[in-house]
């Protein structure tokens, strides 16, 4: 395989043994030697239905309740980005004239959250979803639609580069993306690191996310350290920093990608 963020082509890298866990045995998992980007080949090539089985299987432990075991921390993650996302429209930095989007919404707690407090946030999930108030199907995406896509334990999930680059089609001419997930220096050789779940097999780099941020055309970032939120606009970098002390909690920002985490 090749990397889908800079094409180098994938070495193989170290295994985990998951011992039958829904399904899965010894998993391999290839990285990138240029961006540094770790994915798992078994994963990659599991059948369409076989994947859905898993992620289902997985979610359903979870989803619609405020507990989650992997992740015993995920409602005051929430609750952070409910309070940060609105703050983000109220400084300025992301436009609300349209909805706001949460892609991959399971079951739309966040997008819940962030409606009561600020702009209304539409939900979709191709593959969980969880109801029908508030959420869209595939036929009723709207490319350049919505001025806030935010996806938060997505990019994790996916197979390709296709559901990224989606995710960046949606954001209207002047608006933003809010991602939440795992980016850090460097993916570790390491079989019993604690983010090898068994939905989890894309890993980002700050390398791979560079380039992705790059090749998308966003001019800066910010990172909302309390609510573990990256949000990547079009306005460069001062215009971010002038901002960030009206922002709730720790902010850092820079030009590109902001690399928070080493």
């Amino acid at each position: 395989m090749d990397c889908f963020v800079c094409g180098a082509a994938l070495r193989p890298a170290f295994e985990k043994d998951f011992g039958g866990a829904y399904g899965l045995d010894v998993v391999h998992y290839e990285r990138c030697p240029s961006c540094g980007l770790v994915v798992s080949r078994t994963h990659y090539e599991l059948a369409d239905d076989a994947w859905g089985a898993l992620n289902e299987r997985y979610h359903d432990a979870y989803l619609g309740t405020e507990v989650n075991h992997d992740d015993p921390r995920w409602m005051d993650r929430l609750a952070a980005q409910a309070e940060l996302l609105p703050a983000l429209a109220g400084a300025g930095v992301v436009p609300a004239e349209r909805p706001w989007l949460d892609y991959g919404a399971g079951d739309g707690k966040l997008a819940d959250m962030v409606s009561e407090r600020g702009p209304l946030t539409l939900k979709f999930d191709r593959y969980l979803p969880r109801g029908t108030d508030g959420f869209v199907d595939d036929g009723e995406l709207a490319e350049g639609g919505y001025d806030l896509v935010l996806t938060t334990s997505v990019f994790e999930h996916v197979r390709s580069r296709e559901p990224l680059d989606e995710v960046h089609r949606l954001v209207s001419e002047q608006g933003a993306m809010g991602l939440h997930t795992l980016v850090r220096g460097e993916i570790p050789d390491d079989p019993s690191w604690f983010y090898l779940l068994p939905v989890h097999c894309t890993f980002l780099t700050n390398r791979a996310m560079e380039l992705l941020v790059e090749q998308w055309g966003y001019a800066s970032s910010l990172y909302a350290v309390d609510a573990r939120m990256w949000c990547f606009s079009r306005a460069d970098e001062a215009e971010l920093a002038g901002v960030a002390a009206r922002l709730p909690g720790e902010i850092v920002t820079d030009r590109g990608f902001c690399a928070y985490w080493p």
